[in-house]
């Protein structure tokens, strides 16, 4: 007493209309239902030459089947009927597993960088060392050496504070293309992923206006003083000022700032 009816196909959430779809009896205890038209799409495309080309697609998604026994049409042949719901899910994943970043200076920096997280957003297998590469203003530096750990199957771990010590400007790229990098169903990797970072290890230079005329007889007003870069923490106290190499006191002399490397 099987009938399509009493069988409910959803696909991420949504319940799919099965009517029409054919349920053959294969025996006294088992039914057959063909879904291909719910998980597959069957077309058609013109190619280069204006012919038509058969194309599939997948349709991916988390599918649950129900066998309901609502409908009390289910019955042995003692007429017992069929008496609690059975279902069955599975997903199809067409996805690409996708990685991101963590750990890397997002201003620049004088220091090392050191531990970053490269987190998947699902389990993965085929990580390792060989798929990371870091440049250094454009050239290649060695990762020959570099502590990498995997944490768990969507988490990997590796310590840059041994090739970071000098400044430039840095790119880490994990490599995706003929990586091995793979989800649970062998989706791979989709594409690469890339930081870029800046390590300055270059101290400020100031360069004072210079007092004009000299020698002169009158008083000097306001000088400016301009650094090769942005700095911060300018004040008073940095300065000094000698009249016959005696200190005069700067108290109540004003600092200001005009912009981010003049004052």
């Amino acid at each position: 007493g099987l009938t399509i009816a009493d069988v409910t196909l959803i696909r991420d959430g949504s319940t799919l209309d099965l009517t029409g779809t054919p349920i053959t009896q294969v025996s006294p205890t088992q039914y057959e239902i063909d879904l291909t038209q719910f998980t597959r799409l069957d077309g058609t495309v013109l190619d280069a030459e204006g012919m038509e080309q058969s194309v599939t697609a997948i349709l991916p998604g988390q599918y649950v089947l129900t066998v309901n026994a609502a409908s009390g049409m289910v019955v042995d042949q003692a007429g017992n009927p069929f008496a609690t719901d059975v279902s069955d899910s599975w997903v199809i994943d067409l996805s690409g597993p996708v990685a991101a970043l963590a750990g890397l200076p997002t201003s620049t920096i004088n220091t090392a960088v050191g531990l970053v997280t490269v987190t998947f957003d699902e389990p993965v297998s085929g990580v390792d060392l060989d798929d990371f590469s870091l440049t250094r203003d454009g050239s290649a530096v060695s990762l020959a050496g570099v502590p990498f750990v995997a944490v768990d199957a969507m988490t990997y771990t590796l310590d840059l504070s041994s090739v970071t010590t000098l400044g430039g400007s840095y790119q880490l790229a994990l490599t995706g293309t003929d990586s091995g990098i793979a989800d649970g169903v062998g989706n791979t990797i989709a594409g690469d992923t890339i930081g870029s970072f800046e390590i300055d290890k270059t101290a400020p230079t100031a360069t004072l206006e210079t007092v004009t005329p000299n020698p002169r007889s009158s008083a000097v007003g306001v000088l400016t003083v301009t650094f090769d870069e942005s700095v911060s923490g300018v004040d008073l106290d940095d300065f000094s000022l000698t009249l016959g190499g005696e200190a005069v006191d700067l108290s109540g002399v004003a600092v200001t700032q005009i912009s981010e490397s003049r004052y």
